[in-house]
């Protein structure tokens, strides 16, 4: 067996509102041999960086559907299809359900995110643009929309998301360019253009972004590795301000 590392992401999420706050963990089991299969060019490129951040590191996805149970998206290696299952009892049980395929060609690892009870899942796909699924009923991970939605633009990382307090989901990736660029679901549906927040070194970032949402105004904080090494942070204090400049974590 290869050895396994539990890394733990926490964030903050907001149960509601004016709800309380409760602290996730996101808990990903990374398997070396499982980093591997992004190459060793890949890998020796991005040694200065934890591994649950490299671009194309290999992991599943776990987020909570609007009824509290837990969701898990991965991506199959080998047929590149995306594929979920859903906790059959909340909270934390171990009685999971039977895997399901949604389909699709991507690769490296997916991004999930619940907003207005629908539960919505994002791939880069083969041609580099992010392509997104939803649940077209409410807290019901049986039920996805029979195709992939193009949203567009040109990847070179997984794809992160996030749902502010503002109920505005936001998607996050590194460009062609080794920016971040971001777009995003307005509430009452259809989507932004993309839009570029830049980098952080003239080398652009040599990561994923991680994102997460805070405070009862929309606020986000957005962090990368730059190509020097270092991790970088970029907040946006409420849903309708402007990002703040980069600086350094």
């Amino acid at each position: 067996m290869p050895p396994e590392v539990p890394l733990c992401f926490w964030t903050y999420q907001l149960a509601g509102p004016q709800g309380p706050v409760r602290l996730l963990c996101l808990l990903v089991v990374l398997s070396f041999a499982t980093v591997g299969t992004i190459g060793t060019t890949a890998a020796t490129a991005h040694a200065d960086v934890p591994n649950y951040m490299v671009p194309f590191a290999v992991y599943p996805v776990e987020e909570p559907n609007a009824d509290g149970c837990l969701e898990e998206f991965w991506i199959d290696q080998s047929s590149r299809a995306t594929w979920h299952r859903w906790e059959n009892v909340c909270g934390g049980s171990p009685d999971w359900g039977r895997s399901f395929s949604l389909g699709g060609g991507a690769q490296g690892s997916p991004a999930a995110a619940e907003v207005d009870g629908s539960m919505h899942v994002f791939v880069r796909g083969d041609d580099g643009a992010i392509w997104v699924k939803w649940q077209r009923g409410a807290a019901d991970p049986s039920s996805y929309t029979p195709g992939w939605k193009w949203l567009d633009g040109y990847a070179t990382s997984n794809p992160s998301a996030s749902v502010n307090t503002a109920g505005v989901l936001e998607l996050f990736v590194r460009g062609g360019d080794e920016a971040v660029w971001t777009k995003w679901r307005n509430p009452q549906g259809g989507w932004s253009g993309w839009h570029s927040l830049g980098a952080p070194t003239t080398g652009g970032i040599n990561s994923h972004v991680a994102a997460y949402s805070w405070g009862s105004s929309g606020g986000m904080s957005i962090y990368v590795y730059g190509t020097d090494g270092r991790e970088y942070q970029r907040i946006r204090s409420t849903s309708d301000s402007t990002w703040g400049p980069w600086m350094e974590f």
